[in-house]
């Protein structure tokens, strides 16, 4: 699961964040977090995403570029192995002209999935 959330968060950053021919950078940091979480960030220098769509971001078939074969589900399936399969949450931030932010956070032990779920939003109690 983990593999096909950091693949598709690095995917969806080189097709959607980076025009052709425009270098940047993707960063994944994990770190151990108070109360047994994992965080791992996945970050990138990119365009950034119009704040119009924002709020679209994790739902099915929602893509800006469609007619370069995104389906639009990528981001979709990342936040339902976050939430329904790690038990964990999802955050994005973006500013257009300096990139976007994604945050997850998971419990560390795979009992505590199933023993807790987080609340979905990432700094709510």
């Amino acid at each position: 699961m983990l593999a096909q959330i950091v693949t598709n968060l690095i995917a969806n950053a080189v097709v959607h964040g980076f025009r052709a021919g425009e270098p940047g950078r993707i960063a994944v940091d994990v770190s151990e977090r108070d109360g047994g979480l994992v965080r791992m960030e996945v970050r990138d220098t990119g365009q950034g995403i119009p704040p119009e769509h924002l709020d679209r971001i994790f739902d099915p078939f929602f893509t800006t570029a469609r007619s370069a074969g995104s389906t639009g589900l990528g981001m979709h399936i990342v936040h339902n192995l976050v939430t329904a399969k790690l038990g964990g949450r999802i955050a994005l931030t973006s500013e257009l002209g300096q990139g976007t932010v994604v945050q997850v956070e998971f419990p560390a032990r795979r009992a505590d999935t199933a023993a807790r779920a987080l609340p979905t939003a990432i700094g709510t109690p």
